[in-house]
Parts: structure tokens; C-alpha cells; sequence
């Protein structure tokens, strides 16, 4: 059972969300801790909205975009290359695609942040569900900060994976194509031509080497 489920995640596509998902989750307790924190010095009059210029459902979603973006990326960081640069060689036999083995070959912080790209492109769709679902949450219907960042959390990152997914999964068939392209590219190159064939004109056919050999007569 341990064996199939490292199988499944050594695939990239598989194991980028399941470090992503990993990662947020992960980073959400440091992130409901600066919530609860932030909560508290409003409440105790130690930070005032008022001097901010800001309300304090405001600030509350600010500080929650600021620690969920600190922690989520170094957590992430750490979960990928754990997942596709570290123990290479062992990793190798578990993977099943040219696509999948394409990774091996990227830099761990260049194809790291390719990822981080992706998501940084999704994140206005993350965090306009995340943070508009945790403010109408608050201001709506007066839910408790913390309840109401964790359901804004599963709605944004559920829609965001689904669509990441689907990305990647392009991307793979595509990686796919290019090395199957590549792999026939040198075989072709390889094979050697087949001579031309001129036709006599008694309407047979006669290549150029054969045409070039005279016949020698018998002494």
C-alpha cells in the first residue's frame, strides 16, 4: 500500500498539488495564530483601525494575506524539493512518463518557482474567494474570524487546485509530444536514403548504382 501511494505522488502533477494543498494547510495554523494575535490588539485597543485609516475586518484580511503568503511559499519550497529534487536516483525508477522524467533535468529552484508562477497567476482568483468569503463571512454575518478565514480557505483553494490541475496536465501532454518529437527527430536523421530510381525506357525501373555498372564482356 506504501509502495502505490509513493508511485502516485513521485508523478509531478500529482505530487505539486498534494504539496500545495500540504503547504496551505500547513501554513494555515501560523496564519489563524497572526489572525487570532491581530484580533486581539484590535480588540485591546493596542492597533486602531481608526489611526490606519482602515477597518478592522480590513486589517484583518491584510494580515491574513501577509502571513499566508510568508509561510504557504517557504513551506512550499521545502514540500517540492523533497517531493522532485531530493533522493533523484531512487525517484527515477518511480516515475511512469517522459513528462514526469522531463523534471529531473530542471534546476530545483527554477522549475520550484515555475510552480510559484502558476499559482502567482491563480492568486487573484485564491484570494478574491478566500478573503471576499472570509470578509462577507465577518461583516455579513458576523462569524468569528477564525471559522471564517478556514471556509474562505477550502473555497478558493478548491477552485484554484481544480484549475491548476488542468494546466499542468496540459502542460504535460504537450511535454510529452516534445519528447517523443525529439526521440524520432535522430532516427530519421539516421536512416540512410534510398537511392533514386530512374526508369528505362522499356519502363523499368533502375537505380543510379545500378545504371553506373557496365557490363564486361566475357573473354
Amino acid at each position: 500500500m506504501y509502495g502505490l501511494l509513493a508511485k502516485i505522488y513521485a508523478r509531478r502533477v500529482v505530487n505539486v498539488n498534494v504539496n500545495i494543498v500540504l503547504a496551505g494547510l500547513l501554513a494555515l495554523g501560523p496564519t489563524l495564530l497572526a489572525v487570532r494575535l491581530v484580533e486581539h490588539l484590535l480588540s485591546s485597543g493596542v492597533v486602531s483601525g481608526a489611526k490606519l485609516h482602515l477597518g478592522d475586518k480590513a486589517i484583518i484580511s491584510a494580515v491574513t494575506f501577509a502571513a499566508d503568503l510568508i509561510f504557504d511559499l517557504s513551506i512550499y519550497y521545502l514540500l517540492h524539493w523533497l517531493a522532485n529534487h531530493s533522493r533523484k536516483p531512487k525517484r527515477q525508477v518511480q516515475l511512469e512518463t517522459i513528462a514526469d522524467a522531463a523534471v529531473e533535468s530542471v534546476p530545483f529552484f527554477k522549475d520550484a518557482t515555475k510552480v510559484q508562477f502558476q499559482r502567482m497567476v491563480l492568486s487573484p482568483l485564491l484570494y478574491s474567494l478566500w478573503l471576499g468569503t472570509q470578509f462577507v463571512l465577518m461583516q455579513v454575518w458576523h462569524i468569528n474570524p477564525v471559522p471564517a478565514t478556514v471556509a474562505g480557505f477550502v473555497i478558493g483553494i478548491a477552485s484554484t487546485r481544480s484549475l491548476h490541475t488542468l494546466w499542468m496536465l496540459r502542460e504535460m501532454r504537450n511535454a510529452r509530444r516534445q519528447a517523443l518529437a525529439n526521440a524520432v527527430a535522430p532516427m530519421d536523421e539516421s536512416a540512410e536514403p534510398t537511392p533514386p530510381r530512374h526508369t528505362n525506357g522499356d519502363g523499368r525501373h533502375q537505380s543510379l548504382s545500378e545504371k553506373g555498372v557496365k557490363s564486361v564482356p566475357r573473354s
